[in-house]
């Protein structure tokens, strides 16, 4: 850990993956928040750390229809995902640490953000999409054509929609998600990224990187 680094809270939220909920172990500290899959003998291994810089976090509303309950968006330029809380008030005791924390890292970083270029108004302002589950999509959002077994679903890493193979054939490098260029659908591909607020973010759920830059994807979590 980071020499000066301060602890503030841990503890198991369900993260709703692209294809179920799955159990996370979630650690907060002053300038970091991190999750983990949980081992044996009280082990963790380390799947995913934000700068509290970059995190943003959005109470939802429960949604019955959705399966949704105690449910709060953790937005990032990198990645953006729903997790769910075993009661309201833990989901509350999480919402109001992470907010509270960002508030204190933001003010600190104020005056040297305030005299940075475009591209940090860029790097402030851009966050990454959270994905359409599978189960919310029977069809390509683009040409409507049904999923199969051969007509595999795919989501667009710059919006978050899932589309089908034919209309996801571009890839480009989008900003926070590291330099291989990434799966874009049609609509996307000529398309400048969106300066947009967390909290703007779509509130479906979830996403992730290649394979080859994330072992999530091991899970079978994450499309190719």
């Amino acid at each position: 850990l980071k020499p000066g680094r301060v602890y503030i809270k841990d503890g198991v939220l369900n993260k709703v993956c692209r294809k179920e909920k799955k159990k996370r172990h979630f650690f907060l500290f002053d300038d970091l928040l991190l999750y983990s899959y949980e081992l044996p003998k009280g082990h963790f291994k380390f799947a995913r750390g934000f700068p509290l810089s970059t995190v943003s976090v959005v109470d939802l509303p429960d949604s019955e229809q959705r399966k949704l309950t105690n449910a709060f968006q953790i937005s990032s330029e990198s990645k953006s995902f729903v997790v769910l809380a075993s009661t309201y008030e833990e989901k509350k005791d999480w919402v109001d640490a992470l907010t509270k924390s960002k508030t204190t890292i933001v003010k600190k970083a104020q005056s040297f953000l305030s005299n940075k270029s475009k591209s940090a108004t860029l790097k402030s302002s851009w966050v990454a999409p959270v994905w359409v589950p599978d189960r919310e999509a029977k069809a390509c959002s683009l040409c409507n054509t049904k999923f199969t077994w051969t007509n595999r679903r795919h989501h667009c890493r710059q919006c978050g929609r899932v589309v089908c193979g034919s209309c996801s054939n571009s890839k480009k490098v989008l900003y926070g998600q590291g330099n291989r260029r990434k799966r874009v659908c049609d609509e996307c591909k000529s398309k400048p990224l969106e300066l947009r607020s967390s909290g703007n973010n779509r509130d479906t759920s979830a996403q992730e990187e290649d394979s080859a830059e994330s072992e999530e994807d091991s899970e079978g979590e994450y499309d190719s």
